[in-house]
C-alpha cells in the first residue's frame, strides 16, 4: 500500500529531477517549462475538502449531539459528503496523480 501511494502521489517530482540530472530532458530557454505549469485546482480542493469532512465525521462520532436525530442527521450529511467527494476523486483521478511533468515532453521527443 505504501509503495502504491508513493508511486501515484509522490514520485512525479522525483522522476522529473532524475530526468533533469541525468540529461534525459534538455532545457530549452525558448520554451515554457513543463515544471512551471500549475496543478489543476481540483487536485488541491478535493483531497482537502474530503479530509475536512472526514475529520468532522470523526469529531461527530466522538462528541455526540444532545438528541439522536441530530446525531444521525449530522452523520448522514458527513457520510454523504464523503461519498460524493470520493466519487469525484475517482472521476478526476488523472488530476490527483502526481505524474512526471517532463514525461509527455520526453515521449514527444522520442517520436520525432
Amino acid at each position: 500500500m505504501k509503495r502504491y501511494v508513493q508511486n501515484n502521489f509522490l514520485d512525479g517530482g522525483k522522476q522529473d529531477g532524475y530526468d533533469l540530472l541525468l540529461g534525459v530532458y534538455r532545457y530549452n530557454p525558448g520554451e515554457l517549462s513543463p515544471l512551471a505549469l500549475q496543478k489543476h485546482p481540483i487536485a488541491v480542493f478535493l483531497p482537502t475538502l474530503m479530509a475536512i469532512c472526514f475529520a468532522l465525521f470523526i469529531l461527530k462520532l466522538v462528541m455526540p449531539s444532545d438528541t439522536w436525530t441530530a446525531q444521525l442527521s449530522h452523520l448522514a450529511v458527513y457520510l454523504t459528503s464523503i461519498y460524493v467527494l470520493w466519487k469525484l476523486c475517482i472521476r478526476n483521478g488523472e488530476h490527483l496523480v502526481d505524474q512526471p511533468r517532463l514525461f509527455q515532453t520526453l515521449a514527444l521527443a522520442k517520436r520525432q
